[in-house]
């Protein structure tokens, strides 16, 4: 038998071996491996919303959110309380009223009382009403014409003309209105235009048309007017705010600038923050900051800012008045801190969810 034909042999009857072999044992391993089940891709963008991302000429990326911290609104300088005005007119003398004649006519100045010494000249009702009542001792019905001259809206005057019921041996006539004001100009100059909180009423008193005759008044007779401002918020006012300390805060604001992130750290290099106050009034102001800080309620981390600003007075000019659109231009004073200057990396490291100020 020649060499080819014994390696051909042999190499048969290794193949027969092994296709016989009998599967006596599974073969089994017991092997620890750490190996990702997911593979995924993370970027900046998913951490924060796009409004908040923004590119540098060098593609780096940039995180810019605002939010407003505090707001002081109007009704912090001052006031207008709930007020009621009274007026009466009294007959002195009896006297014969015809249908149709009118038998009196009285002009009335009433004032505001605004709280801090706040003296207005003009208001500007963004909401509130005037509910005017009527009662009348006359004995038949009459016609009242109830004006405010200084209180105007779209050029036309508020002007209450309504009947009153004729009044009975034992019960006045009586007429109840109310009047929204929004959107009306209160003039508080008085009859002279030189007073201040100072509101001008004209009423009169006209018999009916429809009365069956003449009527006696009779001497003592009243006629009288309540009118209450209730709830009267204003847009815009003019006048002197004198000088005024106020107290504001704890202020706080919830933010979600990092709502995305739940855990982690973060090394800012560089962080550039941008305190913006506005000033909408037209007096100057100054004001205190005496604390500001941060806070993630989901860790309970929280860091107090170190910076020059803080516990220093602050002056912010008074706003413009253009006397055209916008009508008001605010003055503003701008507070700019970076990593040089403060801690303000610190606050923002912790990924807060709350602003503090005081």
């Amino acid at each position: 038998m020649t060499l080819q034909k014994k390696i051909a042999a042999i190499s048969i009857i290794v193949l027969l071996f092994f296709s016989c072999r009998k599967d006596f044992e599974r073969p089994n391993w017991d092997i620890d491996l750490l190996t990702p089940l997911i593979k995924t891709t993370l970027t900046i963008e998913d951490l924060f919303t796009d409004s908040i991302v923004q590119t540098n000429p060098d593609t780096s990326l940039k995180l810019v959110f605002q939010t407003e911290i505090f707001n002081i609104e109007m009704d912090s300088l001052f006031q207008i309380p709930d007020t009621t005005i009274t007026e009466t007119y009294s007959f002195l003398f009896s006297s014969l009223a015809s249908p149709g004649a009118s038998f009196y006519s009285n002009d009335e100045e009433k004032t505001f009382n605004i709280n801090n010494g706040v003296e207005l000249n003009l208001i500007q009702v963004e909401s509130g009403f005037i509910e005017i009542e009527v009662f009348s001792e006359i004995k038949e019905k009459i016609i009242v014409t109830y004006t405010i001259p200084g209180a105007t809206r779209n050029g036309d005057t508020l002007i209450l003309n309504d009947i009153v019921p004729a009044a009975t041996i034992s019960q006045d006539g009586y007429l109840k209105k109310i009047i929204d004001l929004s959107g009306y100009d209160l003039d508080l100059t008085g009859i002279s235009k030189s007073e201040v909180n100072t509101l001008v009423t004209r009423a009169e008193g006209v018999l009916d048309t429809n009365a069956a005759g003449p009527v006696v008044i009779s001497g003592g007779s009243k006629i009288t007017y309540k009118n209450k401002f209730v709830d009267v918020v204003p847009f815009f006012v003019r006048g002197y705010f004198g000088t005024q300390q106020l107290h504001f805060g704890p202020e706080t604001t919830t933010t979600s600038a990092f709502s995305a992130i739940t855990g982690g750290t973060l090394d800012l290099e560089q962080v550039d923050v941008n305190l913006e106050f506005k000033n909408g009034i037209g007096v100057d102001a100054q004001l205190i900051l005496n604390q500001f800080s941060t806070t993630n309620t989901n860790t309970g981390m929280n860091n107090l800012l170190i910076h020059s600003s803080i516990g220093t007075s602050l002056n912010l000019n008074r706003a413009q008045l253009t006397n055209t659109i916008p009508e008001v231009i605010y003055s503003s004073y701008n507070l700019d801190m970076n990593t040089v200057n403060s801690n303000i990396d610190q606050l923002t490291e912790i990924f807060p969810t709350k602003f503090h100020m005081t």
